[in-house]
């Protein structure tokens, strides 16, 4: 079963498509970040309930890394934005947080790739392995 993080996608196209003041669109992509976050910890959290089946342990490698890519944005995000602190501003803290986080969360997403692929070809064997059973059977 894999595990699909939803909430980022609407946030973000809202973002882009309506005009937004700029503060307003880093509220909203942080809010995604967040929410994103989030649903792939609970995604974890579900999988840790489950029986393991092959390709179990790269989906929840997968969602972990990529929460805290997640994280890493909306940190960024606060922190490019919602920082007193010049020194944080001047050096662009904000923007390598995001950035470094970006770069995270695709790592984990190809984990997570992994883990759907190794999923699906397991699913597509034994779905193979059942039609020659039953074709033997009827013969």
């Amino acid at each position: 079963m894999p595990y699909k993080q939803k909430g980022k996608g609407k946030s973000f196209i809202t973002g882009q498509v309506i005009d937004f003041k700029k503060e307003t669109k880093q509220k909203i992509f942080n809010t995604g970040n967040w929410m994103q976050a989030l649903s792939g910890l609970i995604n974890v959290g579900h999988g840790i309930e489950l029986n393991p089946f092959p390709g179990h342990s790269e989906n929840m490698i997968g969602n972990l890394v990529q929460s805290m890519g997640d994280s890493l944005q909306a940190i960024g995000g606060v922190s490019e934005y919602g920082n007193q602190y010049e020194v944080y501003r001047e050096h662009n803290y904000g923007e390598s947080l995001v950035v470094t986080g970006s770069w995270i969360q695709a790592i984990g997403s190809v984990i997570s790739v992994i883990g759907t692929i190794k999923e699906e070809t397991q699913g597509i064997q034994i779905e193979s392995q059942l039609r020659f059973y039953v074709a033997f059977i009827h013969l």
